[in-house]
């Protein structure tokens, strides 16, 4: 194990410098393990990821995925996010801006928090990304895992959504546990995100 951590450092400390074009996401699926911005696929463990198609524009669901502030409204995963004061709409959220998630459904009777820091804010109105990695105190230098959201248009008034996590060495280990519920909880927030979003219509 000793092995394996100090060998995930070094890996880290070579791809936490790196950054994954933002438009190479566009045609991401749920497959393997999948790259994030920041970190690409470099030292990679693991990815768990959610698709549906979506019947409302991109730039609505870009907005809901950054509304921070009510996340409690729909996500039965993050059922709650600390922001700063300053942050009252999606407008406010800026890249580097640090918040506090509040889950539940990976642990038997207990929430899980952790804090995430975000890391692409891109717009559009065919395709558009926003992506926030976690904060282990240390770059990324032990726990590195990223969650982008990639929203395309597909046609028909319908944006095809794939949001996934992935997990880094050598902190990402701990989480393998874990596996099987960050899964679960990600396809549920893609179900609770398609129903919110749609019903605005």
């Amino acid at each position: 194990m000793f092995t394996l951590v100090v060998f995930g450092l070094l890996l880290q400390g070579l791809v936490v410098l790196a950054s994954y074009p933002v438009q190479s996401l566009r045609n991401a699926r749920c497959n393997g393990i999948l790259p994030t911005p920041t970190y690409g696929v470099t030292g990679s463990l693991f990815t768990v990821c959610a698709e549906e198609l979506i019947a409302a524009p991109v730039s609505r669901i870009y907005d809901t995925l950054i509304d921070f502030r009510n996340y409690h409204i729909w996500n039965s995963f993050v059922i709650d996010v600390k922001v700063p004061a300053t942050v009252i709409n999606p407008s406010d959220v800026s890249v580097g801006m640090s918040m506090d998630f509040t889950t539940q459904g990976l642990l038997p009777l207990l929430n899980s928090t952790s804090t995430e820091i975000v890391t692409v804010l891109s717009p559009g109105t065919d395709f558009a990304v926003n992506a926030w990695r976690s904060d282990d105190k240390l770059n990324g230098m032990f726990m590195a895992a990223e969650h982008p959201n990639v929203l395309t248009d597909a046609g028909n008034g319908l944006t095809r959504y794939v949001s996934w996590e992935t997990y880094y060495l050598p902190g990402g280990v701990l989480l393998l546990t874990l596996q099987a519920q960050l899964k679960t909880q990600f396809i549920q927030q893609g179900k609770d995100l398609k129903k919110y979003v749609e019903g605005l219509n």
